[in-house]
Parts: C-alpha cells; sequence; structure tokens
C-alpha cells in the first residue's frame, strides 16, 4: 500500500509538471493534533511538525487542483489525575492515581484539493478536498503513579512505560511495551485556507478531519485523528 500511495503522488505530479498553468510549492510547518474519542475529557492536542510538496494546477483564472505529498505527524497527549478516600474496618485510606502519556504517529500523506483564489494584488485562497494517509511507525511515552496510604504507610505503584507504535496484529503471547494498532491507512477530508505575499511566500492554515479509526487493537473504542497545520511555501513556477 506505500509504495501505491508514492507512485500515485508521484504520477499526479509528474502530470501536472508537464502542464504550463502551474507552480510547484514546497511547504514545511507546525502542526497542533489531537483525536475525537469516546473518552476525551482527558485528551489534549501535542505539536509536531510537517513537510512536503504542492502542485498547483490552474484549470481557471480562480479554480485550481493541488495535488500534494507530505510527511506529517500526528497523534495526541493524555493528562489526568485523581484522588479519592474511604474507610474500611475504621481505617481510612488514601488514593492518588496520576497519570499523562504522548503518542506521536509519522504519516505520509496524499491530499487533493479543490483551490479557489481570489484577489489581484495579495491573492487569498480557499480549499477542501479528501486526504489519505500511510502510517509508517511512531511511539510513546507514559508516566504515572498509583499511591496508597494509610495510617503511617504508604504505598507508591509506579506506570511508567514507553515504546514504538506498530501495525497489524498483537503476535500471539506478545508481553513487550510496543503498541499495536490494526489500521493504517488513514482517510478524511482537509479544509483551509491561505494568503500569498509578495507574490512569494505562501501562508496557510488547514484543518485535517480524520475519520479512519486510529484505536490500538485492543481498545474497545475508536479514535480518530484531528489536526491543524500552519504552514509555509514558496511558489516555484517551472519557465
Amino acid at each position: 500500500m506505500k509504495k501505491h500511495l508514492i507512485v500515485s503522488a508521484l504520477l499526479l505530479i509528474t502530470t501536472f509538471a508537464s502542464a504550463q498553468t502551474l507552480s510547484i510549492i514546497p511547504k514545511i510547518g507546525a502542526t497542533f493534533s489531537t483525536v475525537a474519542t469516546e473518552f476525551d475529557e482527558n485528551i489534549k492536542s501535542k505539536p509536531g511538525f510537517t513537510l512536503g510538496a504542492a502542485v498547483n494546477y490552474g484549470l481557471t483564472d480562480m479554480l485550481s487542483v493541488q495535488p500534494e505529498l507530505n510527511f506529517i505527524q500526528k497523534g495526541f497527549k493524555e493528562e489526568y489525575s485523581e484522588s479519592w478516600d474511604e474507610e474500611v474496618d475504621g481505617r481510612w485510606f488514601y488514593y492518588q492515581n496520576d497519570f499523562k502519556q504522548v503518542v506521536t504517529i509519522n504519516y505520509i500523506e496524499l491530499p487533493v484539493l479543490a483551490r479557489a483564489t481570489f484577489g489581484k494584488v495579495t491573492k487569498f485562497h480557499v480549499m477542501a478536498g479528501p486526504s489519505l494517509g500511510f502510517a509508517l511507525g511512531g511511539k510513546y511515552k507514559q508516566e504515572g503513579s498509583f499511591t496508597e496510604s494509610y495510617d503511617d504507610e504508604v504505598f507508591v505503584y509506579p506506570n511508567d512505560a514507553k515504546g514504538s507504535i506498530k501495525f497489524g496484529k498483537i503476535p500471539d503471547g506478545y508481553e513487550g511495551n510496543d503498541r499495536y494498532i490494526d489500521n493504517r491507512i488513514d482517510f478524511g477530508l482537509q479544509f483551509g485556507g491561505g494568503v500569498l505575499v509578495a507574490n512569494k511566500i505562501l501562508l496557510e492554515v488547514r484543518y485535517g478531519l480524520g475519520l479512519s479509526n486510529s484505536a490500538e487493537s485492543t481498545a474497545t473504542y475508536e479514535k480518530k485523528n484531528r489536526v491543524i497545520q500552519f504552514t509555509v511555501g514558496m511558489p516555484i513556477q517551472p519557465k
């Protein structure tokens, strides 16, 4: 699937590069990603980065088609802390549960966007379209502890771990720290806009709405990626 995605992107870029009314746009930027899930009250966004290139092919003075091939980081942060106490046989027990983790997954992504441009001196544009991502791999790190105390006794049970994000079925009898995700494909939609400054610098902001499940194989609920991108590009018009 990875090879098919890259070959398709190269064919699109090659096809558009043979046209006359086009621009090639190398770009780089920052991402802020999270996930939509049934249990999202403790989910926060995490920073990452993206880089890639787009080919903008003009259909008219206002409308164009823009396929892209990008590397992009997605993922999320999760953090919570809870405490409670209870009486058992006349003794008071106090409990404290702290947990935080950061998950990062790297994707190769192919969006194909319809773009409408407005303005003459300063040019603004809006864009929207589908995207197809292929996960390369990732990593996670978690830190946590469970504390139990009563009388003058305190017991702390650490819950720290880190490992890789892998794809496919969990091996039978696996007891390591790596996490497995069944679905490597991330299909979604992208919406955004931007401005061309001094006819040289392209500033864009974009929202990615993931429609595919990216939860771990052992999860009983779905996770869907959500990403905000801020990118800077430099359009190049081949002679």
